[in-house]
C-alpha cells in the first residue's frame, strides 16, 4: 500500500467494508462490495494522475469529489446494512475462525434444520479466510492451505446440491457433512498453525526497522550514499510496518479469543499504518533540515508515538497466540536459525553467522518474555517454579551459545 494518510485512510475503509458485505444480509452484499470497488477505481486513477505530476489537474479534482461522494454513500449502505441485519434477528457468521467452525458445524450436525444459510455462510467465509492468511505463508504451507480450501469448497457444493434437492436427511449427505466437518477442523488448526509462524517470523525484531531508519534520518550530510541510505531504510519501515499490522489483524480475526482483543489488534493495526508514512515524512523533513529543532522535536514524537503503538500491539498479538503453539513454533524456527547460523560457520560467513545467531537470541528473548508472562498470571507455585527453572536454563544455554558463535571468528 503506497501513499499517504488519506489514501492509506480509503483503502481501509474499503477493505473493511468488504470484511462488513461478508457478514450482512445477502440482498446487502453486493451494493457495498460494488461501491467498494468504484472507489478502489477512482482511487487507483487519482494515485496515477499524482504519480504523473497531475494531482491539481481539474480531472484530478473531479475524481477527488467523486471518491468523497461514494465514501458517503459507502458509508450509508453500510450503516442500512446492519440495520437491517439486527432488524432481521438472523446472525452473521462470526468474527472469528474458531467461531465460524462451531456455526458450521452445527449446521452440519442437523443439515435439517433451517438456519438462515448461516452454517454456509461461515464455511465460506473460513475458506475466504484461509486463502487470505495462505497468501502470506511460505510456498509449502501455502499450498496445503490452499489446497484444503479447495477440498471443502468441493465437498460444501456437494452437500448443498444435496440439500437443495432435498436429498439433506440422506446417508450420502450425512458421510459429506461428517467429511466436511473433519476438513474444516484441520482447516482451522493449519490456519492458526500458519498464523502462530507468522507471530513468530514477523514480530521477531521490532526494534532494527525503526532503529536503522533513525540512523538513516540523523545521518550527517555528506555521508556517502546518505540520500539512497534513508529511501532504502524509510522503505525497509514502511514494509515492516505493513507486515506487522497484516498479521495482526489476522491474528484478529483467526486467534482472538474475545471482541475486546479483536477489536484492539484492529486498533492498533490501523495506527500502525496510519502513523507509517507521517513518521517517514517527519523523518524525510528531519533529514532535510538537520538544523531545524522543530523538525527534530516533531520526528522524535512521532518515534515515540510509533515505538509505544508497537509495543502494545505485540503485547496484544503475544495475548492472543496460544503460548504452548507458540513455544512449539519458536522452537521450530531458532532449529532454522541455528542450522543457518551453522552453514555460515562452515562457509566462513561472519555476517550471516552473526545476522542467524541475533534471531536466536531474539526468539530465546521472546520466548523467555511469554514464559514470565504465564509464571505471572499463574498460582499455582510448582508451576510458576517449573517455569521459571525453565526459562532460567534457557537463558544460560542462550548465553552460552553467543559466547561460542562470536568467539569462533575471534
Amino acid at each position: 500500500m503506497t501513499g499517504g494518510v488519506g489514501e492509506k485512510s480509503v483503502r481501509s475503509i474499503i477493505e473493511n467494508a468488504r470484511r462488513i458485505s461478508d457478514l450482512v444480509l445477502p440482498e446487502d452484499k453486493d451494493p457495498i462490495r460494488k461501491s467498494a470497488n468504484d472507489i478502489e477505481s477512482m482511487t487507483n486513477a487519482l494515485c496515477e494522475l499524482r504519480d504523473e505530476g497531475k494531482i491539481a489537474t481539474p480531472q484530478a479534482q473531479s475524481l477527488g469529489h467523486s471518491i468523497n461522494n461514494q465514501l458517503k454513500n459507502l458509508s450509508n449502505l453500510v450503516n442500512k446494512a446492519i440495520q437491517n441485519l439486527e432488524r432481521s434477528g438472523i446472525q452473521g457468521p462470526a468474527h472469528t475462525v474458531s467461531g465460524r467452525v462451531d456455526q458450521a458445524s452445527k449446521w452440519l450436525s442437523n443439515l435439517n434444520f433451517d438456519d438462515k444459510g448461516l452454517g454456509s455462510q461461515a464455511i465460506k467465509a473460513l475458506v475466504q479466510d484461509g486463502r487470505k492468511i495462505g497468501q502470506s505463508c511460505n510456498p509449502a504451507q501455502r499450498e496445503d492451505i490452499y489446497n484444503l480450501c479447495n477440498q471443502v469448497e468441493m465437498l460444501q457444493k456437494q452437500l448443498e446440491d444435496l440439500c437443495r434437492r432435498g436429498l439433506g436427511h440422506t446417508p450420502q449427505a450425512q458421510e459429506l457433512a461428517r467429511k466436511l466437518k473433519l476438513k474444516l477442523r484441520e482447516l482451522n488448526k493449519m490456519i492458526e498453525q500458519a498464523l502462530i509462524t507468522r507471530v513468530v517470523e514477523d514480530f521477531i525484531d521490532i526494534v532494527t526497522p525503526l532503529k536503522q531508519f533513525t540512523d538513516a534520518v540523523h545521518m550527517a550530510k555528506g555521508t556517502p550514499n546518505r540520500d539512497n541510505n534513508f529511501q532504502e531504510k524509510a522503505n525497509n519501515l514502511s514494509q515492516f510496518s505493513q507486515r506487522v499490522a497484516n498479521t495482526a489483524r489476522n491474528v484478529g480475526s483467526g486467534l482472538a479469543k474475545n471482541k475486546r482483543l479483536a477489536e484492539g489488534l484492529m486498533n492498533y493495526s490501523n495506527q500502525i499504518e496510519n502513523l507509517t508514512p507521517q513518521l517517514i515524512s517527519a523523518g524525510r523533513i528531519r533529514f532535510t533540515h538537520p538544523d531545524n529543532k522543530s523538525a527534530d522535536e516533531h520526528f522524535e514524537n512521532l518515534k515515540s508515538q510509533y515505538q509505544e503503538n508497537l509495543e502494545q500491539l505485540r503485547n496484544m498479538v503475544d495475548e492472543a497466540v496460544d503460548s504452548v503453539s507458540f513455544v512449539n513454533a519458536s522452537e521450530e524456527a531458532i532449529l532454522k536459525y541455528t542450522t543457518l547460523c551453522e552453514n555460515s560457520i562452515a562457509n566462513r560467513q561472519p555476517q550471516g553467522m552473526v545476522e542467524n545467531t541475533s534471531n536466536i537470541a531474539r526468539l530465546a528473548n521472546r520466548v523467555l518474555s511469554v514464559a514470565k508472562q504465564e509464571a505471572d498470571n499463574s498460582e499455582d507455585q510448582s508451576f510458576i517454579s517449573n517455569v521459571n527453572l525453565s526459562a532460567d536454563n534457557l537463558q544460560r544455554c542462550k548465553l552460552l551459545y553467543l559466547f561460542n558463535n562470536f568467539n569462533i571468528f575471534t
